[in-house]
């Protein structure tokens, strides 16, 4: 018999790589101490169809769709998503009837890098398609989707979100830690030193924000330089066959991006198809064959990360935890061991389980906080006035 503490939550993410749809069905239970514990049960990645995928780039670069578009895609999404939940429960023989809640992310397609003036006002949004709907209708349970309007509308970024979850779950009482997640954008979290047995310590001095690009730029050359053949670097054949070029890596570095202090964020609208291809006229001119262009942009994501840490981290991490699909790069981790000395690098599945489901699971509590009317923001990472309850709720 569960604790009447114990919720089943499944968690949805779908990343900035575009690449497909994380679920993880998760047990959340709290204990007597009012702490929270997560243990992942099952875990699916579900490739986005190529179609869907192509239409989500071509959206995403905010020159192509309307309203008819955003609207099919928004239910497109719902209906994958629903299918994702229930292959994922099928497949682990989990009985729908049993789950609490449903926390979906949704799929970014625009997120406001800072206030924009928008018709003589000032306005900021962050739009994720992926239609609740279709997930209530399936199973019943509640559904938290739409997160990250809330944190804006008190004056935060709306990203990064996750540093909540890694503090509330990962931090140790003994060590200062750096999380590092390498999806499409990359983003860092300092965790020092802290009383991992108390509910109520404090949270200050956590920090969190994007770094910059993560796999997105290396994804974009592997996929321009084989004819879509690849949508990434596999196992880092293409960095790992090519040489890094200085004179185009120093230049990348000069991005004012990277001077930035936090709270910051980014995404496509800075590191999309536009930056690419200004890049790629840059890699011609400097007669670069395809390979080192691609190894060049993994030793700028290495470098851009470690350059984050040294600078706005208060001190060096003894661990540095390395999650999302550039932990499973060779030649990206690699060039992260180089640029970050005397600092252990290890990947996510040191949490216990496996690496890839990191921030799916960061969604499932995000949504189990949301669903409990608690918290679920950093507002000295996001930048925003106060915390907030993150989630729009529907059953």
């Amino acid at each position: 018999m569960t604790s009447p503490h114990t919720k089943y939550v499944v968690g949805l993410m779908s990343g900035t790589s575009l690449d497909g749809m994380d679920a993880a069905l998760t047990e959340i239970t709290r204990d007597e101490n009012g702490l929270d514990h997560v243990e992942l049960l099952a875990f699916s990645c579900t490739p986005y169809p190529e179609q869907v995928r192509e239409e989500l780039l071509l959206l995403a670069g905010g020159e192509y769709g309307g309203s008819r578009r955003l609207g099919l895609m928004s239910s497109l999404l719902g209906q994958l998503y629903t299918e994702a939940v229930t292959n994922l429960l099928r497949t682990n023989n989990f009985p729908p009837h049993k789950l609490d809640l449903i926390a979906s992310h949704g799929q970014t397609l625009y997120h406001s890098l800072t206030e924009e003036t928008y018709l003589g006002y000032k306005a900021q949004t962050s739009l994720q398609l992926g239609e609740p709907s279709y997930l209530a209708e399936a199973f019943g349970c509640e559904i938290i989707s739409d997160f990250r309007v809330r944190d804006i509308a008190a004056g935060g970024l709306g990203a990064p979100l996750v540093p909540f979850v890694e503090y509330s779950l990962y931090r140790d009482p003994a060590k200062d830690q750096v999380f590092l997640n390498i999806g499409g954008i990359s983003n860092i979290t300092w965790l020092p030193a802290s009383n991992a047995s108390s509910a109520t310590s404090s949270a200050s001095g956590i920090l969190g924000f994007d770094t910059g690009p993560g796999n997105m730029l290396i994804d974009q050359a592997a996929s321009y330089f084989t004819n879509g053949q690849l949508t990434y670097d596999r196992d880092g054949r293409m960095a790992l066959a090519g040489q890094t070029n200085a004179t185009l890596l120093a230049e990348l570095l000069e991005d004012p991006y990277y001077k930035l202090p936090p709270p910051k964020n980014s995404g496509r609208e800075n590191f999309g198809a536009a930056t690419f291809h200004k890049i790629l006229t840059r890699a011609t001119e400097l007669g670069l064959a395809p390979n080192d262009l691609v190894a060049t942009l993994t030793t700028l994501t290495a470098r851009v990360n470690a350059h984050a840490i040294e600078t706005y981290c208060p001190a060096k991490p003894a661990r540095l935890i390395v999650s999302g699909g550039g932990s499973r790069n060779p030649a990206l981790m690699a060039a992260l061991a180089k640029a970050a000395p005397s600092t252990e690098v290890v990947t996510g599945d040191t949490l216990g389980y496996n690496n890839d489901a990191k921030e799916a699971v960061a969604f499932a509590y995000l949504g189990y906080k949301c669903a409990l009317g608690e918290a679920n923001t950093l507002p000295d990472v996001t930048g925003a006035r106060h915390s907030v309850t993150m989630g729009k709720r529907s059953r």
